[in-house]
């Protein structure tokens, strides 16, 4: 399929959706097929949306609205992981430097509040630590 996630708001917080609905969000394009969203308008991005979710799920019906959002941004691809592990390794002997950002592991609310957490707890460690 060309769905790379679907997130379903109305499954994690209640009333996001009519009673009955569901609030869905498909991403499509990313690294995988970087061209689609450029080359698509949103009517077509909403059809194959609707077509990739009835592939996964069956038929949904007729949606009530669908809304096209175009985040051009970096997506992780295959090596991330150990990228990120040779930067911190790097990095690990540097004073006053934290990283927080959504490109070190998920861009998800929570983990991007845990990170920003050790990294603020990390940074007030080193602080204190000289201080003293």
């Amino acid at each position: 399929g060309r769905a790379i996630a679907s997130s379903w708001a109305s499954t994690k917080w209640e009333g996001r959706a009519p009673h009955g609905g569901s609030l869905v969000r498909v991403s499509l394009g990313g690294a995988r097929d970087p061209n689609l969203i450029a080359n698509s308008n949103d009517e077509d991005l909403g059809a194959l949306a609707r077509q990739e979710l009835e592939r996964m799920i069956g038929p949904i019906g007729e949606p009530l609205f669908v809304r096209a959002f175009r985040h051009v941004r970096p997506q992780p691809v295959v090596g991330h992981a150990s990228r990120l592990a040779r930067i911190a390794s790097r990095l690990a002997d540097t004073r006053g430097l934290f990283f927080a950002s959504s490109a070190f592991g998920g861009a998800g609310i929570p983990d991007c509040i845990r990170r920003a957490t050790r990294a603020a707890q990390a940074a007030m460690e080193q602080l204190a630590g000289a201080s003293q």
